[in-house]
């Protein structure tokens, strides 16, 4: 969480450019393991505490993951020392001495940090991709971002190391090799159904940009488990706005372990409950980060019945138009309202199914997109990409005409170009 600079099914999909396989195989998967994915250093603090501290005095195998460094653009110095805040967080929770073991393991063909808590089944793993800010980057890691990584217009992201770099597909993948390999029975994620926003504009929901995303991220890789596992998503900075809810020995001990990272952080004024209450970083107001001490706030996770939405880079769904459920009726691009015309099922078969039961169908002769009675032939058999592509087996891909996105942008099966118009989430 970096602030300051922006003033249980298992659901079956294909998704192709990605190995499945975890570093590991499935017989040497660990034990059941609550696996955290998260933005920023600090924000599985914020945002995913008592859940945490309480699964690791439990004596549970917990992992977490930062997608990025937090840097905050600035140099190895500060990322470094925020890396340092975290180990001694977790070591807080667990009640255990500082000491940590630090490796280097491979995952999906990529070299990840991974540092463990000794005496315990804890791990943090820290793959220091650049802080995004409001999506633009910062200049000392060449404006690059996640979300840039995201929409398709980086085609790689480097680390602020320059250690390894990865395409949207090989960063899923190596999440899902982590989610797998530590046999994740729980995972967390920041909130993967709001809005980022466009590149340069803060906040679609007054989030995070890189909240948003590397939940965008996580989730993609939560779906490519193969294990039953339960998937859990936190608010993040809207908390703010909501009732106190963690009280007690619970509070005490994540007011403890933020304290314990924030004597790392030194952008950050909250270091205590004087520091929190008058902000010195802040004109001695009290902290922004006080209220979010105090409240933790999940969302609903995905539909029991294995159904999601598809949506482009807006908060605009892929839509029945008019609630037709006849054969032939066409899909759009409308504001998601959680309608059973907005719902889709991706199947065994590779269909996708929809409104009334009908399933997605492009036109073989042409760029029309409808739903039409399911029969399974290769017109209605669809593939989900790590690109995040759907494309039918012709190679064409969903396309919607209109790249400002409006309500009513028809939907329609164009040339794959990789433009950000081409580009869908699941949610």
């Amino acid at each position: 969480m970096i602030r300051r600079l922006i003033t249980a099914a298992v659901l079956p999909v294909i998704v192709a450019g990605l190995a499945l396989s975890g570093p590991g195989s499935p017989a040497a998967a660990a034990a059941p393991c609550s696996v955290q994915i998260v933005a920023h250093e600090d924000d599985d603090l914020l945002f995913m505490n008592p859940d945490i501290q309480r699964d690791i005095r439990a004596d549970r195998c917990v992992r977490t993951v930062y997608l990025t460094a937090g840097d905050a653009g600035r140099d190895a110095g500060y990322w470094s020392a925020r890396e340092t805040g975290e180990k001694t967080a977790y070591a807080t929770m667990a009640g255990r001495p500082n000491d940590w073991s630090d490796t280097v393991t491979s995952v999906q063909g990529r070299e990840v940090r991974l540092s463990r808590l000794a005496g315990t089944r804890v791990e943090l793993a820290f793959l220091r991709l650049p802080d995004g800010f409001d999506g633009r980057g910062s200049d000392r890691y060449g404006a690059q971002s996640l979300q840039k990584l995201w929409e398709g217009h980086l085609g790689r992201l480097t680390t602020v190391d320059g250690a390894a770099s990865y395409s949207r597909a090989e960063l899923i993948g190596v999440l899902h090799g982590l989610l797998a390999e530590a046999g994740a029975d729980i995972v967390r994620l920041q909130d993967h159904r709001g809005d980022s926003g466009p590149i340069g504009v803060n906040g679609g929901d007054g989030d995070h940009h890189d909240h948003h995303v590397a939940a965008y991220f996580a989730y993609a890789a939560a779906r490519l488990l193969a294990t039953p596992h339960q998937t859990n998503t936190y608010r993040g900075y809207s908390i703010s706005d909501l009732p106190a809810n963690v009280t007690g020995a619970d509070l005490d001990l994540k007011k403890a372990t933020f304290y314990a990272y924030a004597a790392h952080d030194e952008l950050l004024g909250c270091k205590d409950d004087r520091t929190c209450d008058a902000d010195p970083t802040d004109g001695g107001r009290p902290s922004v980060y006080r209220p979010w001490l105090e409240r933790q706030y999940p969302l609903p996770g995905p539909a029991a019945d294995g159904s999601v939405e598809l949506r482009a880079l807006s908060i605009r769904c892929l839509d029945v138009r008019d609630f037709d459920s006849s054969n032939g009726a066409l899909v759009q691009l409308w504001d998601c309202a959680g309608s059973p015309n907005q719902q889709w099922t991706f199947t065994a078969d590779g269909t996708l199914r929809g409104f009334a039961g009908k399933c997605l169908d492009a036109d073989p002769a042409g760029p029309a997109v409808r739903i039409w009675d399911c029969a399974g032939d290769a017109r209605q058999r669809w593939t989900l990409t790590g690109e995040g592509e759907l494309r039918d087996p012709a190679g064409r891909c969903l396309d919607l005409r209109d790249a400002d996105l409006p309500n009513g942008t028809p939907a329609e099966m164009r040339p794959c170009t990789g433009e950000p118009r081409q580009k869908w989430r699941v949610v």
